[in-house]
Parts: structure tokens; sequence; C-alpha cells
């Protein structure tokens, strides 16, 4: 086809390939006016203490308390309050308890992972050893 067969076609046409460029703007925009806009959802920091479980009982090699039993003591509500004090946390200590994630330390054994999460780096550092230093005052 030559080009100006081309242009004898859209000469004839012209109506019908404007009208689909119109129709196509439109559905365009109409799907796209309507979606939210998509908002970058806040970074969140977290930083982790290692606590240890001291082995100090009257039998040696026992612990005086067991990892499994420390990760359920850590988030009851008098650590949590502990934690909170220490932090001079206002708000709703159960929000606080959120921010905390206690697990068993997967590299070694007797050694508890706390931590702690936040919009920034400092403040979860400051959560995680909160909840280190309320645990070991509790226990």
């Amino acid at each position: 086809m030559d080009p100006i067969q081309y242009l004898r076609a859209f000469r004839r046409r012209w109506a019908v390939i404007v009208a689909a460029v119109l129709v196509a703007a439109a559905a365009g925009w109409l799907t796209t006016s309507t979606v939210a806009p998509v908002r970058a959802a806040p970074q969140r920091y977290s930083a982790t203490a290692l606590l240890g479980n001291g082995t100090s009982s009257t039998v040696p090699g026992v612990p005086i308390l067991d990892v499994p039993a420390l990760v359920r003591v850590a988030t009851l509500p008098d650590v949590v309050d502990l934690a909170a004090k220490e932090l001079g946390w206002t708000g709703d200590p159960s929000v606080l308890a959120g921010n905390v994630q206690v697990t068993p330390d997967p590299q070694s054994d007797g050694f508890l992972d706390i931590t702690g999460t936040a919009t920034g780096p400092r403040q979860a550092e400051r959560i995680a050893e909160a909840f280190s230093n309320a645990l070991i005052a509790f226990v």
C-alpha cells in the first residue's frame, strides 16, 4: 500500500478515527480519575535486643526460667507497664505491646530476641531496650 492510499483512507474515515481516539481518552480518564492515589506506607524500623537466660540456680546447668516461659512472660501486662513507664509512654499499653515481638533466638539455646518496631530507628531501639529491662526487673 502506498502512502497516498493511507491518506485517502484517513480522509474517508477521519470521523471514525477521531471518535475512537476521543472514546479511548474518555475511558482512560474515567477509569484513572476514580482510583484513589497510592500512598507509600510509612517506613518501619526494627531493633532487636538479645537477652540471655541466666543459669545461676541451685542446680548447675538448670536455668531459673525456661525460654518458652520467658516468651510468655515478656508481654504480660505488668511487664508492659514497666516498659511503658521507662519509655514515658502515655498511650494505651496494649498498643505499645503490639510493637514488640519476643521469640526464642533460633541460633542459640537459652536466649531471647526482643524486637521493637517503630517509625524511627532510635525509637525501635528504645522499645527493645525497655522491654528487655522490664523483663529483667519483673523476673
